[in-house]
């Protein structure tokens, strides 16, 4: 044969040619699914992918309201999440966007220390969108950052340096906050723990969820995402709907009974840490006594989450507003912030959407939250 190459030899190069050619394309079209998936999920991750042609009116909630309009495709809306335990996921250490998140998955710029040095005052604040600082154009002017900013200035001479973490995440309810709580920040050295909160409660209840059972958006991703993969690879998806619901919302009663259990188990929860629990509620369009601008009114009256949410909502705040303060158990404390921008006039633009605010709004509620706090702080 010579210098020649065997013919078998070249056949059987081209076979496996051909069946590696015959896998990348077979791979690449089972990846199709996931790979759709994922750019499609990735487009509610800013601002500018949520707001879409609405840019310049969203644009109108900051201060620079030009810069906000080139800019809010950096401005983190739905922050990368990933699996994390007894709450489904929480942010993904990292930076995202204009957000950054520390390796114990807190939107904070540094790491906790461990342990917690003698001179520090360490409060967590959790919660939903609203408290993580969905909209914000950076870390700086977020709800908690701001408040770390007034902090640091009125108890310059306290002894203590008062620590602010932002310990929320995107979409969570009152179950994820009590889980977070009871199995990571009752861990992590507390001496106060702020839940900033209310709206996620009603806001799945309306969609017929139950709060101690539903999984959000970023659960959910996370679950068809792995039914695609098992699909890719030939296997049956999981057989699961997104959520299990009831036939229209849960009555607003049973909305308040489920968040006064989570509540109660998440003050017993911190009480061997000797962490006083506050609950404050937070603002929502619907409940805002605020004269509208011509952009919000026209927002609440679409009623974006379907009908009669708007009347649904007030239904729920007004039970929230009347029992909570009385609820019994040990540490706890109610505070009401949903009125922060009842003073706000109708040339003042505050609300993102129904629940979200940019600059302007979120240091607005730092200060109304420090007047909360203030008295749980040492000088």
């Amino acid at each position: 044969m010579g210098s020649k190459t065997p013919l078998f030899v070249l056949l059987l190069l081209s076979s496996v040619g051909m069946a590696f050619a015959g896998f990348w394309a077979g791979s690449r079209k089972a990846l199709a699914g996931p790979r759709e998936r994922i750019d499609s999920f990735a487009k509610s991750e800013t601002v500018g992918g949520v707001a879409g042609e609405k840019r310049a009116e969203m644009a109108l909630a900051y201060d620079d309201p030009a810069r906000a309009e080139r800019e809010m495709d950096g401005y983190t809306w739905a922050v990368a999440n990933m699996p994390t335990p007894f709450v489904g996921v929480a942010p993904s250490p990292g930076d995202h966007d204009c957000a950054h998140i520390n390796a114990q998955q807190f939107r904070h710029p540094t790491d906790l220390v461990f342990p917690k040095p003698k001179d520090t005052f360490r409060v967590f604040v959790t919660g939903g969108s609203t408290a993580f600082g969905t909209g914000a154009p950076s870390d700086d002017t977020t709800i908690t950052a701001y408040l770390q900013e007034l902090v640091d200035e009125e108890f310059a001479g306290s002894p203590k340096h008062i620590e602010i973490v932002n310990a929320a995440n995107p979409a969570w309810a009152s179950t994820h906050e009590r889980m977070w709580i009871a199995t990571r920040l009752a861990e992590m050295e507390p001496d106060l723990v702020v839940s900033f909160s209310g709206n996620n409660d009603a806001h799945f209840a309306f969609l017929g969820l139950h709060v101690f059972s539903f999984r959000t958006y970023a659960e959910h991703f996370f679950t068809l995402l792995d039914s695609d993969v098992l699909e890719a690879v030939g296997r049956d998806p999981f057989p699961i709907p997104w959520n299990p619901s009831i036939d229209g919302p849960v009555p607003p009663a049973e909305v308040l009974r489920r968040i006064e259990v989570n509540l109660r188990l998440t003050a017993a929860s911190l009480e061997p840490t000797g962490a006083p629990y506050l609950f404050v509620l937070q603002p929502t369009l619907a409940t805002t006594k605020k004269e509208l601008t011509t952009r919000e009114a026209a927002h609440l009256a679409s009623e974006s989450l379907g009908e009669g949410c708007t009347d649904y909502f007030r239904r729920v705040y007004e039970l929230y507003q009347t029992n909570l303060p009385h609820l019994d158990a040990p540490g706890f404390h109610f505070a009401d912030a949903s009125d922060a921008f009842d003073s706000a006039t109708a040339d003042e633009e505050i609300f993102l959407d129904s629940y979200h605010f940019g600059d302007r709004g979120n240091r607005v509620l730092a200060a109304r939250l420090l007047e909360i706090l203030r008295p749980h702080l040492p000088r």
